[in-house]
């Protein structure tokens, strides 16, 4: 199924703006606050409950998480019908937005309740190097609803809309995200659930209303199949070619290097630093 000049023209242009708001976001609110900050950790929720604190973590788990820093590509894979894929650039603002505005009134922190401390456990394995690193790249704050988990469903729905094998596909590895989700301490459960249902939602408003062909066209059908493929490819690539290659170079961003850092991080934040009990929060 061929796909026209000006269609990737605009999918880039869709992935470009949707950046433009993802990064700018997500950190601004994320990085604003520090979470070890006394006054921060006074006016943040933790949501921690029995369920959460029954998980183990499981550091291994973090290559089933790293599928939520390419989920947003998935429909430049699979959806080649354009009114569908501005449906799907929608869906994907309206989560966005909608997380932005929990984040700002809600704001959940996961520093020292959810989270371990990175020197808890051996960043010498691969599985153990990554979770360190997600640590560092993605702040404690941002945690209700899950904005990673909400786009991976939406992108897994847009597939389903666009052949029902290739979205079962999807919606089975988002699934999978929203376990490792739980098992990498990355967030709360509240927060898996809720992420899921702010991408049902989008699919409610924006998805599931477009018009589709039943039964599904066999070359739509087959060029969605392959594009599902061509996206795990891509998965693989980022896993075991990008980040196996920093982690063979012993790329360590969150080690202290100036004795400047050295000392702030082995000094206690003032007012000192959150309870870390492992159990639910009364």
């Amino acid at each position: 199924m061929p796909i026209s000049r000006s269609l990737r023209v605009e999918k880039g242009l869709w992935l470009f703006g949707l950046l433009c708001v993802v990064f700018p976001g997500y950190y601004a609110i994320g990085l604003g606050p520090r979470p070890d900050d006394p006054k921060v950790v006074e006016n943040t929720q933790r949501i921690l409950t029995s369920l959460d604190a029954a998980i183990p973590l499981q550091p291994a788990w973090m290559f089933v998480y790293a599928a939520v820093y390419t989920s947003m590509l998935l429909p430049m894979f699979v959806v080649h019908d354009r009114g569908l894929f501005r449906r799907v650039g929608l869906a994907y603002l309206f989560a966005l937005l909608t997380a932005y505005a929990c984040f700002l009134v809600y704001p959940v922190t996961s520093n020292g309740f959810l989270r371990p401390p990175l020197d808890g456990f051996d960043t010498s394995t691969f599985w153990g190097w990554g979770l360190a690193l997600n640590y560092y790249c993605d702040p404690p704050m941002n945690c209700l609803p899950s904005i990673h988990l909400a786009i991976a469903f939406t992108a897994a729905l847009s597939a389903w809309k666009v052949d029902r094998p290739t979205g079962a596909a999807a919606l089975a590895l988002a699934a999978l995200v929203g376990v490792s989700t739980a098992l990498v301490k990355q967030h709360y459960v509240a927060d898996v659930f809720s992420g899921v249902a702010l991408a049902l939602v989008g699919w409610a408003i924006f998805l599931r209303p477009y018009g589709r062909q039943v039964p599904t066209p066999p070359e739509v059908a087959r060029a969605a199949r392959r594009g599902l493929l061509h996206y795990a490819g891509l998965y693989a690539l980022t896993v075991f070619g990008l980040l196996l290659t920093l982690h063979l170079l012993d790329f360590r961003p969150w080690e202290p290097t100036s004795p400047g850092e050295v000392a702030r991080a082995s000094s206690p934040p003032e007012g000192g630093a959150p309870r870390v009990d492992g159990a639910a929060n009364e």
